[in-house]
């Protein structure tokens, strides 16, 4: 495996290199049929759709048979099979990325992380009656674009940009019960000293006493429709300015990564596209 096939960010030492490359090896020595394409190549594959920024798979199939002219490519479908094989491989890397930014995050001094949700619709909402790829998982539920048929994606950044946790959930689950199990999680931030900014939704007088108990700290906007007036500091309305930065992971992963795709036509190939997305923000 070469380095310029998978862009692992320096971060990551070399034991957990080792760890990844065993775990190709593994994949690679499969048994049955010998695919057509090694998992460098298709590493390459992604690499292509990722650096010249292309919108959908068969646009990058095209792509890659006009860069490399003497690969032996499959037809379309078997070489998006053959793509599905990576799934596991990246979302075991999204995590080590993820677990690597949270260990970093721990050793700062001044903890302060942003927290966020944002919609991703499975489909436009005027097809949701006929809709059946996310049939088993998507719901309808109200966000302040309006309403929506999906799912939900949550996001914990700390205050350098960079995302230390991810978690998908169903469209109608509460904002605040995602923050409850983050606060509780002794793997997460129980007992870390965090301070956690975030907007009115997340307001609540149990999750702040939660947050006290776990040894944590949180912040959130008031409702309009709040009738007692507390002071905030200088420092709290300067986090509260700050916590729209996360909205820029949200843009990115819609805009350029092009998380809301619709054309999936599998729980699965949903959910790989996904992926790639967290691993396109991550390695970007």
């Amino acid at each position: 495996m070469t380095t310029k096939s998978i862009p692992i960010p320096t971060m990551v030492d070399s034991h957990k290199i080792e760890i990844l490359s065993n775990f190709i090896k593994s994949i690679s020595s499969g048994v049955g049929r010998k695919p057509k394409l090694s998992v460098n190549q298709l590493f390459e594959f992604i690499r292509i759709k990722k650096d010249y920024d292309v919108g959908d798979w068969k646009k990058t199939f095209n792509l890659c048979k006009e860069i490399h002219p003497d690969w032996v490519l499959p037809v379309y479908h078997n070489c998006l099979s053959s793509l599905y094989r990576l799934f596991v491989y990246l979302n075991l890397l999204v995590n080590t990325i993820l677990l690597v930014n949270r260990q970093q995050f721990l050793n700062q001094n001044m903890k302060v992380v942003f927290i966020d949700s944002t919609c991703i619709p499975v489909c436009h909402i005027l097809r949701s009656s006929r809709h059946k790829t996310m049939l088993r998982l998507a719901e309808y539920s109200k966000s302040t674009m309006g309403w929506y048929y999906g799912i939900k994606l949550h996001c914990i950044m700390d205050y350098q940009n960079n995302p230390i946790y991810f978690t998908f959930t169903n469209a109608k689950t509460d904002d605040r019960q995602v923050l409850k199990q983050a606060l509780s999680d002794k793997k997460l931030f129980y007992d870390t000293n965090t301070m956690f900014v975030a907007d009115k939704g997340y307001q609540a007088k149990w999750l702040e006493e939660l947050a006290k108990e776990t040894q944590n700290y949180l912040i959130t906007g008031k409702r309009k429709s709040k009738t007692t007036n507390t002071l905030a500091s200088w420092f709290d309305m300067h986090l509260l300015h700050n916590r729209a930065r996360i909205e820029t992971i949200f843009s990115k992963l819609k805009t350029n990564y092009n998380l809301t795709s619709t054309k999936a036509r599998s729980e699965f190939g949903y959910f790989f596209n996904t992926i790639f997305a967290l691993f396109s923000l991550l390695t970007s």
